[in-house]
C-alpha cells in the first residue's frame, strides 16, 4: 500500500486497463486508515489531560487545526485526523 495526494492518472496508451489503482480512501472499511481516528486521539488526550474538561478543549482546538476528515460521504465513519499535526499537537500539550 501506498498513500499519496496526487491524483492517480490512467493513460491507456501507457498502461493496459488491468493496472488501475484502487482510491481506497472512499471505501467504508478502510476510510480512517490514512490518519489517527477520534479514538486515538481520545486515548492520548486522556493519557496526557488532568480531566474531561481539558480533553474536550483539546479535542475541539485538534478538530480546528487538525481537521476531522471524513473520506466516506455515503455514512458516518469516525472523523480522522492529519497525522504529522495531531501528533505535533499532542507532543507540545504534554
Amino acid at each position: 500500500m501506498y498513500l499519496t495526494s496526487v491524483i492517480p492518472l490512467l493513460l491507456s496508451n501507457i498502461t493496459s486497463g488491468f493496472n488501475k489503482q484502487e482510491n481506497l480512501s472512499f471505501s467504508p472499511q478502510y476510510s480512517t486508515i490514512y490518519g489517527l481516528t477520534q479514538s486515538d486521539i481520545l486515548g492520548a488526550l486522556k493519557a496526557i489531560c488532568n480531566d474531561e474538561k481539558e480533553v474536550q478543549e483539546h479535542l475541539e482546538e485538534l478538530k480546528f487545526y487538525a481537521n476531522g476528515y471524513h473520506f466516506y460521504d455515503e455514512r458516518i465513519v469516525e472523523p480522522v485526523f492529519n497525522t504529522h499535526s495531531a501528533l505535533l499537537y499532542l507532543q507540545v500539550s504534554k
